[in-house]
């Protein structure tokens, strides 16, 4: 009798942030993720996501970090949904 092969083991898709300017839009460094545009101010304390899915919900400016916005990036392009805890910023 034949053995069959295993599934292969699928790593998860990793996706990069990568800088795009040192100063960007909003004079601080700017980052691309997953075909969205992260700014953050000179400061690096405030950030903005532009060109995001267009179908986000909210507008996600003065944010406090990028880490954050590539949560939210990933849960809504992954899930079609904010990560728990989040709502829509007014």
């Amino acid at each position: 009798m034949r053995q069959s092969m295993p599934d292969p083991i699928l790593e998860p898709v990793r996706h990069e942030l990568r800088q795009t300017a040192t100063a960007g839009a909003h004079d601080g460094p700017s980052w691309t993720y997953r075909g969205a545009t992260i700014h953050s101010n000179q400061k690096g304390t405030l950030f903005a996501l532009d060109g995001g899915p267009a179908d986000l919900p909210g507008s996600w400016l003065g944010v406090g970090t990028k880490e954050l916005l590539v949560r939210v990036v990933d849960a809504w392009l992954d899930h079609r949904r904010l990560p728990q805890g989040y709502r829509v910023p007014e």
